[in-house]
């Protein structure tokens, strides 16, 4: 019986080929959530509060975009995010704070907390954000500024996490000490209803838009 030889791919086909697998293997890859670097920081998330419904109101103080990101799991993302507390201690969040943002080509934008002290900004709401960006909190007749510029971090919380340490300044606070938090602020976050969407609020600035 006459041997047939089988055709050999030549080397630039096997080259082709060779990248298509692996192209074809790393879109796998990101779909299926085989990071292990990323599963692992939304593992480490925990669990949800139950009191707490899945929506703006959810995580305060956590590092929203984790999940928030092009990596998922959550399906809306953010171009930042973050919580913002009256003290450094207690998770008492500010309502209704003005959150500027002022990037590397000027341009100017301001977003409110809701009733726990979460903002989050939408890639629509700032379709040329460019890093670096200044970031300034204010809620009258507190105030206050970050010292330095985010280089290019989304999350707030990424950097602004519980227990203050050497690698942590904190949560994000207005006021230095417990003993500050004014009575209002208190009482509006006790009052903080987490099963209404929050009011669409702008800054003064936006309000003859």
């Amino acid at each position: 019986m006459k041997q047939h030889n089988r055709p050999q791919a030549s080397p630039f086909v096997a080259s082709l080929l060779g990248l298509a697998a692996t192209i074809a293997f790393g879109s796998f890859a990101v779909s299926c959530g085989l990071d292990p670097v990323h599963d692992g920081a939304v593992k480490a998330l925990g669990d949800e509060d139950p009191a707490v419904p899945q929506g703006p109101y959810h995580r305060a103080g956590q590092p929203c975009n984790v999940c928030h990101d092009v990596q998922g799991p959550a399906e809306n993302k953010f171009a930042l995010s973050g919580t913002i507390f009256w003290g450094p201690n207690l998770q008492i969040g500010v309502d209704q704070a003005y959150v500027r943002i002022v990037d590397a080509n000027g341009a100017k934008k301001c977003f409110v907390t809701n009733c726990v002290g979460n903002f989050f900004v939408r890639p629509e709401q700032v379709p040329k954000l460019t890093f670096p960006i200044l970031v300034s909190v204010e809620k009258a007749p507190n105030y206050r500024a970050m010292a330095g510029r985010i280089g290019r971090e989304r999350a707030c919380g990424n950097c602004h996490k519980q227990p203050r340490f050497f690698d942590s300044p904190g949560q994000i606070r207005l006021v230095n000490s417990e003993s500050e938090v004014p009575a209002e602020g208190k009482a509006a976050f006790k009052q903080c209803n987490v099963s209404v969407d929050p009011p669409n609020l702008v800054c003064p600035e936006d309000q003859d838009q």
